[in-house]
């Protein structure tokens, strides 16, 4: 594994963009957890991209788990119903499978699919969240939850967070 030194404003979307590895492996990599705090001066492992590969193969239907499952898109499948039963991120898919856009998913296909560990889960806004009131409704710091998303300056309806620490109820 290579070691990292964080910077003042690096997140680990930068991160994952630099070293081609998907955030959850990073995660995982440094067992980061909801009170984890990234810092200027940390020390984080950037894991081979086959970190989290599992040695089997799983069935269509596959497991959610944390690591990596492989996975065949069935007609009618879609990114994000995918993403939903793994309980990853659409853009964790398509990063992990050098997809540019949804649209390009076919029935058929074998996708890998980056599972989050299992202190880890994934809400999908609505028109009525706040950052301040996401946190609040998961017990998590507003801090927590900017340092595991890389968060655009205006928050949308359907925009997908990492929320640490949690599994249950989302």
């Amino acid at each position: 594994m290579k070691t990292h030194v964080l910077a003042r404003t690096e997140t680990l979307e930068m991160l994952s963009a630099r070293y081609g590895v998907p955030v959850c492996m990073i995660i995982r990599a440094n067992h980061l957890g909801a009170e984890d705090r990234l810092f200027a001066g940390r020390k984080l492992q950037i894991p081979p991209v086959d970190y989290c590969w599992k040695a089997e193969e799983t069935s269509g239907e596959g497991e959610a788990r944390s690591g990596k499952q492989t996975y065949q898109v069935r007609p009618g499948d879609t990114v994000y119903s995918i993403a939903q039963r793994f309980h990853t991120t659409m853009n964790a898919i398509l990063l992990e499978n050098g997809l540019t856009r949804p649209e390009e998913l076919r029935a058929g296909m074998r996708l890998f699919v980056p599972c989050f560990p299992e202190d880890f889960a994934v809400y999908s806004l609505t028109s009525m969240d706040t950052l301040e009131g996401v946190a609040e409704k998961f017990g998590v710091t507003v801090a927590a939850l900017r340092g595991a998303n890389d968060l655009p300056e205006t928050l949308y309806p359907g925009l997908q967070l990492v929320i640490p620490g949690k599994r249950e109820g989302i």
